[in-house]
């Protein structure tokens, strides 16, 4: 199914209802291709349930992270105040080289089959992808890799923010739930055997449409809304298109379930296809772990070209806060302040951004605090831009 472009004055959710470096480290990085990014065509689409009031939640793993020393070059420990390990341990970052770092999550450890990453690049006209991510070995850590680049596609250092989640069963049903996918076969459509599940017992499966444009199907999710997030993901070490990105510009529901659209660039701005880890949540937070981590909000951005604030499309804003409707301005051409009211209370936090729409354009996350973030919106070649978006915000107590 291919979802029609639309225009960036006017583009919105396509929606539609009938009826909605030790020596293990090292090898571990070596051999994470092997089984994360298999060389058949397999994907990775984990569709899963969130749990209800009165239901069992599956056992999660959370992590995420601010990582705001990037030319230093010995490992340092992530800013408590925006870093989060439900296993506890702790999280550390390394700069493996020019724009290459590696993330540690000290006994978080990976399931493979339905885990997800995402990031964004933070205060910068460039941007970041995934290099991909694994177990650690002993201790059960999770590593994580990411390249981040300039505005034309080079490498270079950059601030980021980083969210890792997994999940070790299905939990609630097609009203409300979660998706995890990772695209291993970009320039294929394909309906993978494994590296896939779906809480409904549907069959996922990706489109490709073209080069750089895919649709995500997943049947049973049916619930009206939502949120999308998507990372592009290169080669650790020597990217095989430097400088890929990807975006979100439409998504859909019916009474078959839910489909999402995706565009990926090369470092020209081009159509290119493109491996991405893709997420997707409705009503509930982006990454779940219980209690701890139910703190959430997001908001699409609709209206990219408003200089007053304004309530967008009520659809695709949630606050698990309960403090009330969020809120977007433009400040000036491609600086955007998003705002959770009454100053919610937490004590740790993060923030995601992905750009939509029918262009090459890309957005950043910038300062965030309490109450109001920045985003940051950008051109090909790194102008400010006009942009709709999706923020995510998600916290713990």
């Amino acid at each position: 199914m291919h979802l029609p472009a639309l225009p960036v004055s006017d583009d919105k959710p396509l929606l539609r209802r009938v009826g909605p470096k030790s020596q293990t480290e090292e090898l571990t990085r070596r051999n994470l291709y092997a089984g994360f990014r298999p060389s058949a065509p397999q994907t990775l689409v984990c569709a899963l349930g969130a749990a209800s009031a009165d239901s069992a939640q599956a056992a999660t793993k959370v992590g995420w992270l601010w990582a705001s020393q990037p030319t230093d070059t010995s490992p340092y420990a992530a800013d408590p105040s925006y870093s989060y390990n439900s296993a506890s341990g702790a999280i550390t970052i390394s700069r493996l080289g020019m724009g290459h770092y590696q993330v540690d999550f000290a006994g978080l450890g990976v399931n493979a089959l339905a885990s997800n990453v995402q990031l964004s690049a933070y205060g910068t006209n460039g941007y970041c992808a995934s290099a991909g991510w694994g177990s650690k070995g002993a201790g059960n850590g999770a590593l994580m890799w990411v390249t981040c680049f300039d505005p034309n596609g080079n490498l270079a250092d950059a601030k980021f923010t980083l969210l890792y989640q997994s999940y070790t069963s299905p939990i609630g049903n097609g009203e409300r739930g979660r998706a995890l996918v990772y695209d291993g076969a970009p320039s294929s459509s394909f309906t993978p055997t494994s590296y896939t599940y779906n809480s409904t017992g549907g069959t996922n499966s990706i489109v490709h449409n073209g080069s750089g444009n895919y649709t995500i199907v997943m049947p049973g999710l049916v619930g009206n809304g939502g949120h999308v997030q998507v990372t592009a993901l290169v080669d650790y070490g020597s990217p095989s298109t430097p400088g890929a990105r990807c975006k979100v510009y439409g998504w859909s529901t019916d009474l078959a379930g839910t489909t999402a659209a995706i565009q990926c660039f090369n470092k020209a701005g081009a159509y290119s296809d493109e491996q991405f880890s893709f997420a997707y949540t409705l009503g509930e937070s982006l990454a779940g772990n219980g209690t701890a981590t139910k703190l959430d909000a997001y908001e699409w951005a609709n209206n990219p070209v408003a200089t007053k604030r304004y309530d967008p499309d009520k659809t695709y804003i949630y606050n698990g806060f309960g403090t009330g409707r969020l809120t977007s301005v433009m400040e000036s051409t491609g600086v955007y302040t998003a705002t959770i009211p009454n100053s919610p209370g937490f004590s740790t936090s993060n923030v995601l951004v992905t750009a939509f729409g029918n262009d090459n354009a890309y957005c950043n996350t910038g300062f965030w605090g309490n109450t109001t973030i920045d985003v940051q919106c950008y051109a090909q070649g790194g102008s400010p831009a006009l942009s709709v978006f999706d923020m995510n915000f998600q916290a713990s107590q």
